[in-house]
This record gives structure tokens, sequence and C-alpha cells, in this order.
């Protein structure tokens, strides 16, 4: 499995045995990636444009996302499907309980008001924020 994290999260990403870290802003290794047989992109934009483009012919391409139309037609015979998340509780309160009890470190890079949630959208938007948690 190859990660594509943030620059600033590749060491914490090796770490967790991938086989191979990539920073997504970094064109020159994304460019040097082989044919890939498939990607799942959670990100959308630039990056799922440039992402499509190394999956092999045949190969498949997820995205949770948003995928412009100009990026599917950058590889035609690439199987694209939309990713959906069904949310389940039983889930949600293990998750919640492994933060806790600290199993599961959740990276956060900010904490604002809630009446700067337009703000975060921004920096969300722009690619400049990890995880933001508003405030009420």
């Amino acid at each position: 499995m190859i990660a594509g994290v943030r620059s600033r999260q590749l060491a914490e990403v090796e770490s967790l045995g991938v086989f191979q870290a990539v920073a997504l802003g970094d064109e020159t290794a994304i460019a040097g990636f082989d044919a890939l047989d498939g990607a799942a992109d959670t990100i959308g934009g630039e990056i799922a444009a440039k992402l499509i483009g190394k999956v092999r012919a045949g190969g498949r391409f997820a995205y949770a996302s948003i995928l412009s139309d100009d990026a599917s037609a950058r590889n035609p015979t690439v199987k694209t499907s939309r990713v959906f998340v069904r949310p389940d509780p039983t889930k949600i309160r293990e998750f919640a309980d492994d933060i806790r009890d600290g199993k599961f470190i959740l990276p956060i890079s900010q904490r604002l008001p809630l009446r700067e949630a337009a703000a975060a959208q921004e920096l969300m938007q722009k690619g400049r924020a990890g995880k933001i948690v508003l405030l009420p």
C-alpha cells in the first residue's frame, strides 16, 4: 500500500508500516509512480486528477470527495466509483474509546471557535490544514 499524505505527516505514516509514503504535494514523487492497479482518493480536486492518471488501463479508482468530469476523461479505461459511508454507532463508540484510551491518536492541527467555521472551510479547501476541531 502506498499512503499519500501531507509532507509534514511522512515520518508518522511511515511508522505505520506502509510499503511507501509520498507527499501528495511532491510532483516528482507522483510522476515517478509506475502504473497503479487502483487508487482511493478522499481529497478530490487536483490530487484526484493526478492520481487517476497513474492508474493502469482497466484499473479502479474510488473517490469519496469530488471528481471532475475532466479527471475521468484523462483516463477513460479506468473504472471509477464513488465511495459512500454508512455510520455504525457501535464502531463510532469503539473508535471514541480507542481515542480516549490512547490506542489511537487523532492529530488535530487547530481548534477554532464555531463562529470561524467559514475560515476553517477555506483552510481545508486550500489543503493547508490538518484536522480542525470547531468549538461551540
